[in-house]
């Protein structure tokens, strides 16, 4: 499924959703189509990183998930010109698990792939594929 976003009455890209119905696990394809990014700018990378990873985090921890292991790539310290890959375990209360790998990376548009999925096994098959989605070339 395919999902316009909006900010401020403002179309700014498209959420798109892969998603095996009946499970949690899904991939989400966010393209960040805002005119008025510059994402040849650092500043403007970092916002939208910082962004993309603390929005499906803060939505998980609000759902009762919280974080039992991370791998978060310094973002303050770099130049955020190369592809970034953020994971993060969650787990509720009742020891249900949650995995999630962001993909992020940038050309005139801010590209996050998220796979999101309650099945290890599931969630593999689902990053493998989704490691292939590229930016097309312009």
């Amino acid at each position: 499924m395919r999902h316009p976003v909006v900010l401020k009455e403002t179309f700014v890209g498209f959420n798109v959703l892969a998603q095996k119905e009946g499970s949690i696990t899904k991939v989400l394809i966010k393209v960040d189509l805002r005119e008025d990014a510059d994402f040849s700018i650092r500043g403007w990378r970092s916002g939208a990183v910082k962004g993309y990873i603390n929005g499906l985090a803060d939505a998980l921890v609000a759902s009762g998930y919280r974080v039992i292991k991370k791998n978060i790539p310094e973002i303050d310290g770099s130049t955020l010109t190369e592809e970034l890959i953020v994971d993060v375990e969650f787990e509720n209360s009742d020891g249900a698990k949650i995995y999630l790998n962001q993909r992020i990376f940038f050309d005139t548009r801010g590209f996050a792939i998220a796979v999101i999925a309650d099945n290890r096994e599931e969630f593999e098959i689902l990053l493998n594929w989704a490691n292939k989605i590229q930016a097309s070339k312009q």
